[in-house]
């Protein structure tokens, strides 16, 4: 499908990069594997996954050096920003770019 909005050279590209991405994922090994899907996560029984903080936390528990929950937290808090932590999305986003390197 194309996008009138977007130029020829932008679209091949684009499909040039998720066709890379789209290889790497199928060659890895099942095991190294950790699929998220969806617009959101299940939170109603009979999932009962953590949202929101309590997954943005849990995954720098689990994901990150021991004591960066508690980096995070003391830094935001020090910033007096209105957040507390930065959204999940951005830990992941680290954690991607971190693998990758």
């Amino acid at each position: 499908m194309s996008d009138p909005g977007m130029g020829d050279h932008n679209q091949q590209a684009i499909h040039a990069l998720l066709a890379h991405r789209a290889s790497r994922i199928l060659s890895a090994p099942p095991a190294d594997a950790v699929f998220w899907t969806g617009a959101g996560i299940s939170n109603d029984l009979p999932t009962g996954a953590p949202i929101g903080n309590a997954l943005a936390d849990r995954t720098l528990r689990h994901a990150f050096a021991k004591g960066t929950l508690d980096t995070v937290l003391e830094s935001y808090a020090a910033l007096r920003v209105d957040r507390q932590r930065p959204c999940l999305e951005r830990f992941v986003t680290t954690l991607t770019v971190a693998v990758r390197a």
